[in-house]
């Protein structure tokens, strides 16, 4: 065994490179590639599409100053890394996004492959290297873009905000979304996969700002959905955290009424979706009309 290790690790990174892309796709052992379209490869690169998506959404969320640190951050933590790095690339060419982005989802990948080589040499250590290791080249990612962007911008102050958040924000993202993959039952582990929803609706629901879906405001709709979801199946004080959680990403004055929402949704739950649904909305008008007048009705 320990023979067999040596000469896995002595394999030129060029070939467990290769090998890794052909596992992922077609992950059915001993069908090759030109059986793609077998049932269980169809269904593997589905999911991988999807995966690549779900990192473009989050790319799209702008936070403080402009940052962009989620579909970084989601680059760093998963295993799914070729997926994740395509949807980074579509994103960086499409409106919004940016070459600077690319050049660090890059370097995160070629990070994240060098690192599982190095450290195993075959194909199933690639992107599965340990978390401190993935924050590490987060952090390089992060580091990467916001120096670039001090110096673009001319070493502004604003821009110095922008890339200590962002530096910050990968790796402190990263570690929050490795916990969607905690499998355990004890408490630390169950906290952890509960807090890695986190910056996924935080990201998900901050991606959407600025779009309309038949005159609705996307984002709004978008959180007091997840809202009423958490609250339905959980209860107030889940419906109450992600509607904080959610409102926070529409803007800060929506914090407290998505949270008040969901909190009403999920203390009237038993009673049916209607009268939770009506109670959320009922709460969050009742809120705005205290807070801002009558005339918030028509913009809330």
């Amino acid at each position: 065994m320990q023979r067999t290790n040596e000469k896995t690790a002595r394999r030129p990174i060029r070939a467990v490179l290769t090998d890794a892309l052909s596992s992922w796709l077609s992950p059915v052992e001993g069908k090759p590639i030109r059986r793609i379209f077998r049932k269980e490869s169809v269904l593997r690169l589905g999911r991988e599409a999807a995966f690549g998506a779900l990192t473009l959404l989050l790319a799209r969320g702008a936070a403080y100053g402009g940052t962009r640190p989620f579909g970084l951050a989601l680059l760093s933590a998963t295993g799914h890394a070729p997926a994740a790095l395509l949807g980074m690339l579509l994103f960086s060419i499409l409106p919004g996004g940016s070459l600077l982005e690319a050049a660090a989802a890059i370097l995160i990948f070629a990070c994240r492959t060098a690192a599982g080589w190095l450290l195993h040499g075959g194909k199933e250590a690639l992107w599965r290297e340990p978390l401190p290791i993935r924050l590490a080249i987060g952090t390089a990612g992060g580091f990467t873009v916001g120096m670039v962007g001090i110096v673009l911008s001319g070493f502004t102050l604003p821009s110095l905000g922008a890339a200590v958040f962002g530096i910050a924000a990968v790796p402190a993202s990263a570690f929050l979304l490795v916990g969607l993959k905690a499998k355990g039952t004890d408490k630390k582990e169950r906290l952890h996969r509960q807090a890695g929803r986190l910056p996924l609706l935080f990201a998900s629901v901050l991606s959407l700002n600025g779009l309309s879906l038949f005159g609705l405001p996307t984002a709004r709709t978008a959180a007091l959905f997840l809202s009423l979801a958490a609250a339905g199946r959980s209860g107030a004080a889940a419906g109450g955290l992600c509607g904080l959680v959610t409102g926070l990403a529409c803007g800060i004055p929506y914090a407290p009424l998505m949270a008040l929402s969901g909190a009403a949704a999920g203390l009237l739950r038993d009673r049916g979706p209607l009268i939770s649904a009506g109670a959320a909305v009922g709460v969050g008008l009742l809120f705005s009309v205290t807070t801002e007048g009558a005339a918030a009705v028509l913009t809330t």
